[in-house]
């Protein structure tokens, strides 16, 4: 953000903003999402290769393991 041409206080308010939705998105995820899927997830994010995959359909599974 500091390259932005933004005033402290434009710039806290867009970080806090950032935090409260990481935090609810992690809040969510524990409340509703069982362990057991959360690290089954992450370990085919974390194991995903491009392969044979062409970039379009290698992207659109990262980012789909990714949420």
């Amino acid at each position: 953000m500091d390259d932005l041409d933004f005033s402290a206080e434009e710039k806290l308010k867009g970080i806090v903003s950032l935090l409260r939705d990481e935090s609810y998105q992690w809040w969510l995820t524990r409340k509703y999402v069982g362990a057991g899927y959360t690290d089954v997830q992450r370990r085919a994010f974390l194991n995903l290769v491009q392969g044979n995959k062409s970039v379009p359909e290698y992207e659109a599974e990262f980012l789909r393991l990714s949420r």
